[in-house]
């Protein structure tokens, strides 16, 4: 145990991170202190939020949060976007992976990995964050599940950011706000996002993945508001 101690030490020297959640040293974020944050373990229908297949709404997406944006869950989603921690979301989207396939096995093992496709929300125009936050968090996903990504989604033009819109602003979203390109035409598509607020942006985005031709199956985000 001292050994181990000793090596996280050494790496924390020559790479300095920590756990955001218990300060672990060497650690960009411990599995354990990820999967304690697990609020949601099953696939929610989106337009009503029962459990999905959904028998009111029978060709309503699904959509899947694994945790309630409060807390340290909160938090990290902060610290991804605002301090750059890239590896940050990385983790993240692994620890949902793992849930997802945990949680609903019957429901990954009845795709065909080579037709599915994870799109993440795009960055908004004029953005100075190094990195996506929803495509780092797809890329965990992607290491866990196995399905491909592309980013296709491309906002057709210039909005405010949606932590400067009110929730009235969120909801008025125009219908064409996003274009997606044609890759993924014949592929089912899942849409990735970092916190899901009133869910107008990834319905947005759904109907442009939908547009360009593609089978849109459901939507995956970090944390629901």
């Amino acid at each position: 145990m001292k050994f181990i101690n000793f090596i996280k030490y050494f790496f924390h020297i020559l790479f300095p991170t920590s756990c955001p959640v218990c300060g672990n040293l060497g650690e960009t974020a411990c599995d354990e202190c990820l999967d304690s944050l697990c609020f949601n373990r099953k696939l929610k229908c989106f337009e009503c939020g029962l459990g999905s297949p959904c028998a009111l709404h029978k060709s309503s997406a699904w959509i899947y949060y694994y945790a309630l944006h409060e807390g340290f869950a909160r938090e990290l989603v902060l610290q991804l976007k605002y301090l750059n921690q890239e590896s940050l979301g990385y983790a993240m989207g692994k620890c949902v992976g793992k849930a997802i396939l945990r949680d609903n096995e019957k429901l990954v093992s009845s795709y065909d990995k080579g037709s599915v496709t994870l799109v993440p929300v795009p960055l908004h125009r004029g953005s100075t964050r190094r990195f996506n936050q929803s495509y780092a968090i797809a890329k965990g996903i992607s290491r866990v599940l196995g399905f491909k990504i592309v980013e296709s989604l491309r906002w057709s033009f210039n909005v405010k950011a949606q932590t400067e819109r009110s929730g009235k602003e969120r909801l008025e979203l125009a219908d064409d706000v996003f274009k997606a390109d044609t890759r993924i035409a014949g592929r089912k598509v899942i849409v990735v996002d970092d916190v899901l607020t009133t869910g107008t942006t990834l319905k947005r985005a759904l109907s442009a993945c939908a547009a360009a031709g593609a089978e849109c199956s459901g939507a995956i985000v970090w944390s629901r508001m």
